[in-house]
């Protein structure tokens, strides 16, 4: 309660290295966002001498998060702001009706400025079929229907649908089995895994805009997976990417050790484990159980507790 919270006019992550003050003056923004959505836990769940202090902090600096940050449609960007719109949805229903109003508006102009950035791009950029269109989905998912425009939400099932035929790939001999364009593109799981983060998320919040076939897309892009975090298999990161930021990166930031030629780590993949076996609870046969970091447990639990709410609607 006594933390200071300030919004930002920008946030720029996307194509920095660690090193740059942009990118450090982003991490310490998205830094504060677990602490709002737990100020609107505090608002909704709280005791009675926390949930007023709790609602008007948090109420306040949404307020003021809409008012200082225009959305710039980079979803390399904007995915960080996944909290906050959580935080948003959390106090929405019991906030007065202009400031409703204000911050539902706010929310929709992320969806609309992801539109125009994607308008600005060539039909064949890559970007559309890797992890930054799957990041764009994610932040459009979520905007549209905490704003409540079920036309967004309409539109973005159709845009998931399309983005699963071309991220989802085939094998030498023809057949789906789970690997990702991000994957052959960056010759990284780290890639795989970021991909399906971004789509889980999208099930577990935003189920009504996923069709069978992304869903099974999912599942076996988590199986592709499989040996890798079992340790059957061994995958050196970044060997042969693509992208050009992937070698600026191993070789100016040598410091991040996540994307140095190395081998990858299971532990990487027990985040998006976590979470995917709310939906696949199958593949606990060969997870066991996994723990994650605290931030993924919450968003676990609070996923739990809305399906089970929904069970007994």
């Amino acid at each position: 309660m006594g933390q200071e919270i300030l919004p930002a006019s920008q946030l720029r992550l996307a194509g920095t290295l660690n090193s740059d003050p942009a990118h450090r003056a982003a991490g310490r923004v998205k830094a504060t966002f677990p602490t709002l959505l737990n100020l609107a836990l505090a608002a909704r769940l709280g005791p009675d001498d926390v949930r007023g202090p709790a609602f008007a902090k948090v109420s306040r600096i949404l307020l003021a998060w809409s008012g200082a940050y225009r959305p710039s449609g980079n979803p390399i960007d904007e995915r960080f702001f996944l909290l906050l719109f959580l935080a948003a949805d959390l106090v929405l229903p019991v906030m007065p009706g202009t400031a409703r109003l204000v911050l539902r508006s706010w929310l929709r102009d992320f969806v609309a400025a992801g539109d125009r950035f994607y308008a600005r791009r060539p039909a064949n950029d890559l970007a559309r079929q890797n992890n930054w269109m799957a990041a764009r989905l994610l932040v459009r998912a979520l905007a549209g229907t905490i704003a409540g425009n079920d036309t967004t939400q309409m539109q973005t099932r159709r845009l998931l649908f399309t983005f699963g035929q071309v991220n989802f790939e085939r094998d030498a001999d023809g057949r789906l089995d789970g690997r990702t364009f991000d994957f052959r593109q960056r010759d990284a799981l780290t890639y795989h895994v970021v991909d399906l983060d971004f789509l889980l998320k999208i099930l577990s919040f935003v189920p009504g805009v996923v069709d069978a076939e992304l869903r099974a897309h999912i599942r076996r892009g988590l199986l592709f997976c499989k040996p890798y975090v079992l340790g059957e298999k061994e995958h050196i990161e970044f060997l042969r990417t693509t992208v050009s930021f992937d070698v600026k990166r191993r070789e100016q930031d040598p410091s991040n050790t996540d994307f140095q030629n190395r081998p990858w780590q299971p532990a990487r993949a027990w985040p998006l484990l976590r979470l995917a076996a709310l939906s696949f609870p199958e593949i606990t046969s060969w997870t066991g159980p996994v723990r994650a970091d605290a931030g993924t447990e919450l968003l676990v639990a609070l996923i739990s507790k809305q399906a089970a709410l929904d069970q007994r609607r």
